[in-house]
C-alpha cells in the first residue's frame, strides 16, 4: 500500500480514463496509441530512475 494514498488514485483514476479513451476509437488507432503510451511510460519510468 502506498503512502501517498492520493498520488495512487490519480494513478489508477489516469489509466481508467486512457482504458475508455482507447476503447472508443478505431481498432488500428487504438493499437497505434497503445503503442505511443506505453513507450512514453518506458521513458517516464526509465526517467525516475
Amino acid at each position: 500500500m502506498p503512502k501517498n494514498k492520493r498520488f495512487y488514485q490519480d494513478e489508477v483514476h489516469k489509466n481508467v480514463i486512457r482504458g475508455r479513451f482507447l476503447r472508443s476509437v478505431s481498432p488500428v488507432t487504438f493499437e497505434k496509441l497503445r503503442d505511443l503510451l506505453n513507450q512514453h511510460k518506458g521513458k517516464k519510468e526509465s526517467d525516475r530512475e
